[in-house]
């Protein structure tokens, strides 16, 4: 990000929210154009050699869904990024 602010190269691909986050901290958001280019899902991956991989995938759903429901998961999404303004493709199925 800082060599497109500098003038060293005139494109970059970024991911959504650092891209959109890294613009926002060097004050620059609003000198450079957004073009979403693909939809990719993220994904986590448990090891199957951990002894609990099952209980890790649980625990961390559990998790997730109590952040989705209380708010915390959209608050976290609205502090990076810019203006609040969430990317709707960022977000799960379910809270699209």
């Amino acid at each position: 990000m800082e060599k497109l602010v500098h003038g060293r190269y005139d494109i970059a691909v970024v991911a959504d929210l650092t891209g959109l986050y890294s613009l926002q901290s060097l004050n620059r958001l609003g000198d450079y154009g957004y073009e979403p280019l693909y939809r990719s899902p993220l994904d986590l991956m448990f090891s199957k050699k951990h002894p609990d991989s099952a209980g890790l995938k649980e625990k961390f759903n559990s998790g997730l869904n109590k952040i989705k429901e209380d708010g915390t998961f959209m608050k976290i999404l609205r502090k990076y990024y810019p203006n609040g303004q969430v990317n709707k493709e960022a977000l799960p199925q379910d809270m699209r």
